[in-house]
């Protein structure tokens, strides 16, 4: 699927030719194969990655773009990668192996052929395009959360903490991972009737991604929430109702909602 979209975006490029002002990067404008995944929040993220944040409340900046994907992309540029290259590359590799966790996560609830099933609804939404190479941090977000939630059906609460921290440091939808994997682990105490201990509260940990994303922001802006208040860069009124609704429209148009879709397809 990766190849057949990037096939058909090629195509796209070289017939309408890139349009908008989403389009970041002229140095590969001649391979549009490559050219295809470099729009639109691609230009943030290479800013990240080759000269750290910025933070203005009056004009859009990198802020409001969480740290760990940047980040790899950084240590990839240290190693000798063009910042755009490096984006493509972690997209493909945490793209595959999201679908892998997925399809693992789905088997802890399903028979071999509708998870199998609930795969191909994963790779055949046209979202799923995000995973495929599209410099966006959807893939690595992706590839963390259906990780984490895999990791504590079999029981290993505390892989499934650290994988829920770093997605808090991937994507401004903290709260909704850290109490899905708590409201998880006690279901499933539940359902083992065992009794609860505080070990079970562990993935209130997970909140560790974003609090130190809000520690470093307050030693470099002295602004724990500038995430948040650079919204006003965008037109929104900066808050927390700001970034709920964010998190709330990334969920409705990225690959978490091709999760969603092939899980409900395969119970069908």
């Amino acid at each position: 699927m990766a190849v057949v979209s990037t096939l058909l975006g090629s195509l796209a490029l070289k017939v309408f030719g890139a349009r908008g002002p989403g389009s970041v990067q002229a140095q590969f404008a001649e391979q549009p194969f490559i050219h295809m995944w470099m729009a639109w929040d691609a230009g943030w993220y290479e800013e990240i990655a080759e000269r750290g944040y910025s933070y203005s409340t009056t004009r859009q900046s990198a802020v409001a773009y969480f740290p760990l994907y940047p980040l790899l992309m950084r240590a990839m540029v240290v190693l000798g990668f063009n910042a755009f290259i490096a984006g493509i590359a972690l997209t493909v590799t945490f793209g595959a192996l999201a679908v892998r966790s997925f399809t693992r996560w789905a088997e802890c609830f399903m028979q071999p052929e509708p998870a199998s099933r609930a795969r191909w609804v994963l790779l055949l939404w046209p979202l799923a395009f995000y995973l495929y190479g599209a410099i966006y941090a959807d893939a690595l977000f992706l590839c963390l959360i259906s990780t984490a939630f895999w990791q504590l059906e079999q029981g290993h609460l505390g892989r499934a903490t650290v994988l829920g921290a770093l997605a808090t440091a991937t994507r401004p939808l903290a709260p909704a991972v850290v109490l899905g994997l708590l409201i998880r682990q006690l279901e499933l105490k539940r359902r083992r009737r065992e009794p609860l201990t505080l070990t079970d509260f562990a993935p209130v940990l997970s909140c560790a991604g974003l609090l130190a994303y809000m520690l470093f922001l307050q030693l470099r802006f002295d602004d724990p929430l500038a995430f948040l208040h650079a919204q006003a860069g965008w037109g929104q009124t900066p808050g927390l109702h700001t970034a709920s609704s964010s998190a709330s429209s990334s969920a409705r148009s990225g690959p978490q909602i091709s999760c969603c879709r092939a899980f409900t397809s395969a119970w069908r």
